[in-house]
């Protein structure tokens, strides 16, 4: 059934996992190359021009307006693309023998992990600057009683100010984590062909 495809599609395949029930489309080829190092590329690319844009967030709030949907999108594409990269990469760590590919592995789960938390934490800190936006500017007083207590918490200028320095510090994990899983990567690629010896 496989060869009614196009050639170039030869290596698609689609389960789906959703509690007993599976999601994803798998691509182990993409023409005749593996789709994993080609995949790599999102994360690679996108998360760390996600952490760049939490830079600019925090740092110019004229600018929050348009660099929320950036960091927002960055972010989420990014993440996505970490999940195809270890389900790609999954496969083609299938396909290899003799390789150990368990530190690259772990770096890559974990730089995928991480990313989750970057988007909950980006749509946390978006979520609180649009709401303090809204009610007065942000402006409104903390220790008004008719204000629910999220309303409070949301217009206290603490809180943003904690979401910040947790967004900071989530970007910053997930650059190492695709800095290690690059560098592990290229290693298990190249090996020490780049050595000077």
């Amino acid at each position: 059934m496989e060869d009614q495809f196009h050639p170039a599609m030869q290596g698609l395949h689609c389960s789906v996992e959703l509690g007993s029930v599976m999601i994803g489309v798998m691509f182990d080829k993409i023409g005749d190359v593996p789709s994993h190092p080609l995949v790599i590329h999102l994360p690679v690319v996108l998360l760390p021009l996600a952490a760049f844009t939490v830079l600019l967030y925090i740092a110019a709030p004229r600018w929050r307006v348009w660099s929320r949907w950036w960091l927002a999108g960055f972010a989420v594409v990014g993440c996505g693309g970490a999940w195809l990269a270890t389900q790609t990469g999954e496969r083609l760590r299938d396909s290899l023998h003799g390789v150990d590919v368990e530190r690259h592995e772990g770096f890559g789960e974990n730089t995928f992990r991480w990313s989750i938390a970057l988007v909950v934490v980006a749509a946390a800190c978006i979520a609180v600057d649009e709401f303090r936006t809204r009610s007065s500017g942000g402006t409104a007083d903390i220790a008004d009683p008719a204000a629910s207590g999220l309303a409070r918490l949301f217009r206290a200028r603490y809180t943003a100010w904690v979401l910040y320095a947790l967004l900071i510090a989530v970007a910053a994990v997930v650059v190492a984590y695709v800095v290690a899983a690059g560098h592990s990567g290229a290693h298990l690629v190249w090996g020490n062909s780049g050595d000077s010896t």
